[in-house]
């Protein structure tokens, strides 16, 4: 069966900024010092103790929640129901009151974390695009080594 290319039609997109939709670098930091914000760490385990480090220093951004993005999904790679996820959330501290801000290394498996946290209601969630990619390459920046993820 042969396929033929259709060139889609002339259109009128405009892009725009979201800021309301991302944190940066300076927004985590004042989130340090809020506790109604939570930050969520979607990285693996390994890099979330700093036992594989993918930048210039290993480890997690204090304070930070860790809940691999994976954890969201089930054995079929769907997202779980809403209710494993809300109780995963919450038993993690995590409530819809809070403000939360997922991340992980270059804020593609955080933007993962971001979806999951939507489509059950959270409706304060930011990313990180920076992620651990910035933060773990600024010396700078607070670090902590969690011995257990």
């Amino acid at each position: 069966m042969l396929f033929r290319s259709v060139v889609p039609a002339i259109g009128n997109f405009k892009m725009r900024p979201r800021r309301e939709l991302l944190v940066t670098v300076d927004d985590v930091l004042a989130g340090l010092k809020r506790p109604e914000t939570k930050i969520v760490d979607a990285r693996s385990d390994a890099e979330y103790t700093g036992a594989l480090v993918r930048a210039a220093r290993g480890g997690a951004i204090p304070g930070a929640v860790h809940l691999e993005w994976t954890r969201n999904l089930d054995a079929n790679g769907f997202f779980k129901s809403a209710d494993e996820l809300r109780t995963m959330y919450l038993d993690r501290g995590i409530t819809p009151e809070n403000e939360v801000i997922p991340h992980c290394h270059g804020g593609y498996r955080s933007a993962h974390t971001y979806l999951a946290l939507r489509l059950i209601g959270y409706s304060n969630v930011r990313n990180y695009l920076g992620s651990w990619g910035e933060w773990g390459n600024r010396t700078d920046l607070p670090i902590e080594h969690p011995t257990e993820p």
